[in-house]
């Protein structure tokens, strides 16, 4: 789940002192006990997937801040998702006026041929 053992531990470290938190702090923000803010942040043990979701909401960060930046969020997904479905329908509907089109010239070709 992660690009490295310690990369979570880093990261939370990190904001920790961005946002002047203490372990104490952060663990009475997310309902829990200071010893886990301890394992994390020393790397002992990794969060589970819920329980990073909820750090990161509790220090206004995105999941990808714990995870690498390279995960993308399910609502980003969802609309790059979205935006492709379009583009698709897009596509499609000018193939089908292009194949509608076409026809058309060809009725009309046979038309003048006659």
């Amino acid at each position: 789940m992660f690009k490295e053992k310690t990369f979570f531990s880093k990261q939370l470290k990190k904001i920790m002192f961005e946002k002047n938190l203490t372990q104490k702090d952060l663990a009475t923000k997310l309902g829990i006990e200071q010893q886990m803010i301890s394992f994390w942040v020393t790397a002992r043990r990794n969060p589970t997937t819920n329980s990073i979701k909820k750090i990161a909401t509790a220090l206004n960060v995105p999941v990808s801040y714990f995870l690498g930046g390279n995960v993308i969020e399910p609502d980003e997904y969802i609309i790059n998702i979205k935006n492709k479905i379009e583009l698709l329908e897009e596509k499609n509907k000018l193939f089908e006026e292009e194949i509608s089109f076409l026809k058309k010239e060809i009725k009309n070709l046979k038309k003048n041929k006659s």
